[in-house]
Formats: C-alpha cells, sequence, structure tokens
C-alpha cells in the first residue's frame, strides 16, 4: 500500500447494519448483535462494559478537571455516573477534544 493510500479517510469511520466490502482492511467491532463498526487504523477506540450497557469512545477526550486523564479512565468515569443515555448527555457537558461517543443499552443504540 502506498503511503498515500494510508492517508485516505485517516481517522475515519463507518457503522451501519451491513458489513461493509471497501473496507475489509479497516479493524472491525460488532456493536451489540446489530451494527458493524469499521474504523480507521489511526483513529483512537475505547470500549466499556458493564451489566447491558456499553460505551465506545471514537476520538480522544479531555477533562479539564483531570488532564492527566487517558481515554479510558474518563470513559470508566462516564460508565460509573451514567445508567441510562440520558445520564451521559448530562454528564459529558463537561469534557472536551475531538470524539464521537456510542451508547448501546437494552433500547437500542446512540450516538454522539
Amino acid at each position: 500500500m502506498c503511503s498515500t493510500e494510508k492517508l485516505l479517510f485517516r481517522r475515519q469511520f463507518i457503522i451501519g447494519p451491513k458489513e461493509a466490502e471497501k473496507f475489509t482492511g479497516w479493524p472491525k467491532r460488532i456493536i451489540g448483535d446489530r451494527y458493524f463498526l469499521y474504523h480507521h487504523p489511526d483513529l483512537d477506540i475505547s470500549f466499556l462494559k458493564k451489566d447491558s450497557r456499553e460505551i465506545y469512545l471514537l476520538g480522544f477526550i479531555l477533562d479539564p478537571y483531570n488532564p492527566g486523564f487517558s481515554n479510558d479512565q474518563i470513559l470508566e468515569e462516564i460508565m460509573e455516573n451514567s445508567q441510562c443515555f440520558d445520564d451521559v448527555l448530562a454528564y459529558t457537558d463537561k469534557y472536551g477534544g475531538r470524539w464521537v461517543l456510542m451508547w448501546n443499552d437494552r433500547f437500542g443504540l446512540r450516538i454522539m
């Protein structure tokens, strides 16, 4: 693969209910039992599951009150303080960075 090909769609992702043939070289994750997530190898992905709740972080997230926290540490904090998607919305208003958060529970997948 040419070095310029590695830059095509850099740090991007695609998610859908069917497998994407064009992105077979990208890492793939299955969210719940319904969605396929493909992401460019340079896109940071963090994942945490607790009981029937799953949370995915794409990109990087910054906590202004704890600047040394990693993506994984922040994800754990969000999960500990969220029982539903409304909790996630309320709890994440303090964070900065460049990120997408996916919350999957018994009610389905929500993306912010």
